[in-house]
């Protein structure tokens, strides 16, 4: 999936079902929240940031409410970013 616009959700795969491998591509545009999986679980995901502006990035899951994902592996590369913090939560 490649991203040059406003979303508010992009995940790589796994909204509600098994996925084997995602990728995403953000070029451009505004996401308030990029991640590997949702509800499903995924094996593989690829996540890119080359541009825009991203709220919250998980490489799984985002914490919290309804998203109770699985994945196996993601690689994530940041050439870009732009975002008021990067923090670790555990």
């Amino acid at each position: 999936m490649l991203i040059k616009r406003n979303f508010s959700y992009v995940t790589a795969g796994g909204s509600n079902g098994y996925a084997a491998n995602g990728s995403i591509e953000i070029n451009d545009g505004i996401i308030q929240c990029v991640q590997s999986v949702n509800r499903g679980s995924i094996g593989h995901a690829v996540i890119k940031i080359n541009g825009g502006t991203c709220a919250g990035l998980y490489a799984g899951v985002e914490p919290g409410g309804e998203a109770t994902g699985s994945f196996g592996h993601t690689e994530l590369y940041l050439s870009w970013w732009r975002n008021s913090e990067i923090s670790k939560k555990d």
